[in-house]
């Protein structure tokens, strides 16, 4: 295959997956769902284009300036044990492939679509981005901003090309911001015995006969030996007992670094990486489960809590996935309650609930700390709500791009969008534009034109309309 267009690289995919009848099969369901969504949403802000293959998708209005942001990003930032490249290179036999040769696969997370993705680059002349650079997946962690959202064109399959990339920031306060929000996105993964599904906003590998398909998740589990024959790569085999994505429990037999042998002699229970890891076509192969311990104080800067955050993080993207637009419909006691009955379940039976971090949900005040921490869940008359990583694409449009100096003063310019985004009206008119001009002169101290503040306004309403429902749809 040579073609470098998306619908060829769609229409190859689709055939490799027909060669596994329930991949193929979950495959064609969320592409269907994914019309429905089409054809019955209203007014949305994406062109849809449709083939026997897939379908693709991209922002409309370039005005908009929405689906730009991307963060290109090397796990082992949140588990050190962890690296792309370890994976890839035990994933078998792509190297030999002529379209990986030509095309570099990077696990990105789009802050438009609040989801992990896969961009796919074709190899233009640019440094940066050559495969040549990244096939060994080296990865750095980056924020990539497109030359035109226009034309970051995303499949069904969950791949996204990018097209061509008019910057890249390496360091600042909206790369920390964006590993927060990529830490939310991940949730626990099923446990029914499928293979990966596209809900689970899996990255891709694809290859001349057979695509690598791998899904990330992050959940609390125990360890125990397992009987069965030693792992490959540095692994040891364990039975592992994780919450799922319906917050139960389930054991499932998966791998673990042979350097966290001594967690299956443990009682403790564990923060973890879970990487589920499906191949379509060539050799019969079964769904593998590999698990990555880390430690969440690494990323929150506060080792206080143990795998606290891990499940308030847990528990509220659920009540956010389960609501309409960013309220969650809960408040301190709804919240308190959906952690209590986490907490209850087996994996915690060892839990030592002496520990003054488990007190902290008991009171008002330990619990609204820990969601602090988080950094993305503000609460708003009684009610939390979510910080959606697409209010960072409206900065540049109220010229604060450029002066958050770190992540706290990121997080409080954010918090002044959300309020201005929470204070429109159903319908955008020109006295709510007028209102929105006013309080975003008190939040920033910025004067916007009339045109200038139309524009900002026009890019919030596409954001309630379409852009936010089309993110939950995607992950759900």
């Amino acid at each position: 295959m040579t073609d470098e267009s998306p619908a060829s690289l769609d229409t190859h995919l689709d055939s490799i997956l027909k060669g596994n009848q329930e991949t193929w099969r979950d495959y064609t369901f969320s592409r269907l769902k994914l019309y429905d969504f089409i054809h019955h949403g209203d007014r949305l802000d994406w062109e849809f284009s449709e083939s026997d293959a897939s379908i693709r998708f991209h922002i409309g209005n370039g005005k908009l300036g929405l689906n730009r942001l991307f963060l290109l990003y090397e796990i082992g930032d949140i588990a050190p044990s962890f690296r792309w490249r370890k994976l890839i290179r035990t994933s078998s036999g792509f190297y030999p492939s002529t379209i990986y040769r030509k095309t570099a696969f990077l696990p990105a997370f789009s802050l438009c679509l609040d989801r992990p993705t896969t961009l796919v680059y074709w190899g233009a002349n640019q440094f940066f981005l050559s495969p040549e650079n990244l096939k060994r997946m080296q990865l750095n962690t980056s924020i990539i901003e497109v030359s035109r959202s226009t034309e970051a064109v995303t499949s069904a399959a969950n791949l996204c090309w990018p097209r061509a990339i008019d910057r890249i920031q390496n360091k600042g306060p909206l790369i920390d911001m964006a590993k927060l929000w990529l830490f939310n996105s991940l949730y626990p993964p099923k446990l029914d015995g499928s293979p990966v599904g596209w809900h689970e906003s899996p990255f891709l590998l694809v290859g001349d006969s057979h695509a690598e398909i791998f899904s990330l998740h992050k959940t609390l589990c125990t360890f125990r030996p397992s009987s069965r024959p030693q792992g490959h790569d540095g692994t040891i085999p364990v039975e592992a007992r994780l919450l799922d994505a319906n917050l139960r429990t389930g054991y499932v037999h998966s791998e673990l670094p042979s350097e966290y042998a001594d967690y299956t002699n443990q009682n403790g229970v564990y923060e973890v990486i879970v990487v589920k890891h499906f191949r379509a076509g060539g050799q019969p192969f079964r769904p593998r489960f590999s698990l990555y311990p880390f430690d969440s104080s690494k990323l929150f800067r506060d080792a206080s809590f143990g795998v606290l955050p891990t499940a308030l993080s847990i528990c509220l993207r659920k009540a956010y996935m389960d609501s309409n637009g960013l309220g969650l419909n809960i408040g301190i006691p709804g919240l308190r309650s959906l952690v209590t009955e986490v907490l209850k379940l087996d994996i915690f039976n060892s839990y030592d609930w002496s520990d003054v971090a488990s007190r902290t949900i008991v009171s008002d005040s330990g619990l609204k700390i820990l969601i602090e921490l988080l950094g993305l869940y503000p609460l708003e008359e009684g009610q939390f709500f979510f910080l959606h990583p697409g209010f960072a694409e409206i900065l540049p449009s109220v010229e604060e791009e450029t002066r958050s100096s770190d992540l706290s003063s990121l997080q409080s310019s954010l918090m002044k969008v959300f309020e201005a985004y929470s204070s429109l009206g159903a319908e955008m008119t020109m006295g709510s534009t007028f209102a929105l001009q006013a309080r975003l002169r008190n939040a920033f101290g910025v004067q916007l034109s009339f045109p200038a503040a139309k524009v900002v306004n026009g890019i919030m309403d596409a954001m309630k309309r379409s852009t936010i429902p089309m993110s939950k749809f995607l992950c759900s």
